[in-house]
């Protein structure tokens, strides 16, 4: 999960890509797995993410 957060990072990929791209076939439970490593889930990390992004 800790790639997936860096992807998130520093690309522009649809969270479907970016499940498919690091081998799930779902996205709700790439989601569900994120979320429980992370502790948000994706749509929560990249929004919170590109925030400190602008405020750089």
């Amino acid at each position: 999960m800790g790639i997936a957060a860096k992807m998130m990072k520093s690309s522009a990929q649809t969270l479907e890509s970016l499940a498919m791209g690091l081998g799930y076939s779902d996205r709700t439970y790439f989601s569900k797995v994120f979320k429980k490593y992370i502790g948000m889930t994706p749509s929560e990390y990249k929004a919170k993410h590109a925030v400190s992004k602008t405020a750089r």
